[in-house]
């Protein structure tokens, strides 16, 4: 049809792929009913990566990512989206406003859910070039060249330290699960392997995430999708805590800490 057809035909109607609510009867999501068909057979995670990806996975893949999120989100006030949590509990805000802006300040290109675009081609480009010959050391000599000599490849060093714990302990699960090890993952961890060695930097948990969703098929936005709200646990927690603490008592300042640079003292008119 043309465009104003198109148009046309969504004057004053809702439109969804993906599922609708009938009224008094069921609510369908992705052609399958939501409580009688869905409910009884998934988990809640078998459920999410359906609704961020809008693609079935088998239910070790979601045991799996369950698994990924717990590592994604720590309750320590210190991180920057558990801050805002933290803030938002201290003036006794809404749980939803809280968890909401928090996750928001998670969207960060470098460490939160807005690196997920950069994470996953970062994977995916490593893989093309190991399947051209290109050797993890030309890899990292490459990048370093087009990096002013710093190495900022995404999914690999972290912050604050050397190392990443998590990284370890999902690859065991992901073999206790029987998810086998596919071709992302395997050179993920060969230039994990070669920059412990060279560089002291390693493998970090979101690049070993992005390696094991571009191993089972999962888009560019499916992953950002699933994992932009991974910080949420987090969140509520540091929100949860500040707000049982006396009003006003996260990171409080003294007024003597504050310098003032306005008018000098002046009298207050009657």
């Amino acid at each position: 049809c043309s465009k104003t057809e198109y148009w046309d035909a969504r004057r004053g109607k809702v439109f969804s792929a993906t599922g609708q609510w009938k009224i008094g009867a069921s609510v369908m999501s992705h052609g399958e009913d939501l409580h009688n068909t869905i409910l009884p057979r998934d988990r809640y995670f078998e459920h999410l990566l359906r609704v961020a990806t809008g693609e079935s996975h088998d239910a070790a893949l979601a045991r799996w990512v369950e698994a990924a999120f717990l590592t994604l989100s720590w309750p320590d006030p210190r991180i920057w989206c558990n801050t805002v949590g933290a803030l938002m509990g201290d003036l006794a805000c809404r749980p939803s406003a809280a968890t909401l802006m928090g996750t928001l300040a998670s969207d960060s290109y470098m460490y939160g859910g807005g690196s997920s675009i950069g994470l996953i081609r970062s994977i995916r480009k490593i893989r093309a070039l190991r399947e051209k010959g290109v050797s993890p050391k030309l890899i990292v000599q490459q990048h370093m060249k087009e990096n002013r000599g710093k190495l900022r490849l995404m999914g690999f060093s972290r912050p604050l330290a050397t190392g990443d714990e998590r990284v370890g302990v999902l690859v065991d699960l992901a073999r206790t699960l029987n998810l086998l090890q596919g071709e992302h993952e395997r050179y993920a961890l060969e230039l994990d392997a070669y920059l412990l060695q060279k560089q002291g930097e390693s493998l970090n948990v979101g690049g070993l995430i992005a390696a094991m969703m571009a191993d089972h098929s999962i888009d560019d936005d499916g992953f950002y999708n699933l994992f932009s709200v991974g910080t949420l646990a987090g969140v509520m927690a540091c929100y949860r805590d500040a707000k049982q603490r006396p009003a006003n008592s996260f990171l409080p300042m003294p007024v003597g800490a504050y310098d003032y640079a306005g008018t000098k003292k002046r009298p207050v008119p009657d």
